[in-house]
């Protein structure tokens, strides 16, 4: 089946990275911490959270992805003007119309000098697409937002 088929995808492209698998009615999602910075005060987090959905009736399988950077601890908040001490803060990247690339390399400088990391989303967006293709569904990536 195209799910199990999907999963393994995702799976093994993701294979050295800690990856939790959720599903949430017909949607599948795989999320993972691609890189994290600790100091003695707050720890910095880059995630990647690939999703999909099938539709039988469409013959359809919808794609996602996200990059997301959570900060916590003292001086997460701090973006210039916020002086407050112990905070939380969440900065996120959807996918752009050139695919979740188009924005990462708009702020390729910021996280590779604050992330290192070999992880290639693109090629697990291809991958997604060409077994979709292959069992006779339609591939559609969305833009933005979440699935459902």
């Amino acid at each position: 089946m195209i799910i199990e088929r999907l999963k393994e995808i995702v799976t093994e492209k993701m294979q050295n990275l800690p990856v939790v698998y959720h599903q949430r009615g017909d949607i599948h999602s795989f999320t993972s911490v691609i890189s994290e910075r600790k100091t003695l005060f707050s720890r910095q987090k880059l995630i990647f959270t690939a999703s999909y959905m099938l539709d039988i009736e469409a013959g359809e399988v919808t794609y996602n992805e996200t990059l997301e950077e959570q900060r916590t601890g003292l001086g997460a908040g701090q973006d210039g003007n916020d002086t407050s001490g112990l905070t939380l803060k969440k900065w996120k990247t959807s996918s752009g119309p050139g695919g979740l690339e188009g924005l990462i390399d708009d702020q390729s400088a910021l996280l590779k000098k604050k992330y290192t990391f070999g992880f290639d989303y693109r090629e697990i967006r291809r991958e997604v697409k060409q077994a979709v293709e292959s069992n006779g569904y339609k591939y559609r990536y969305q833009i933005w937002g979440k699935l459902k």
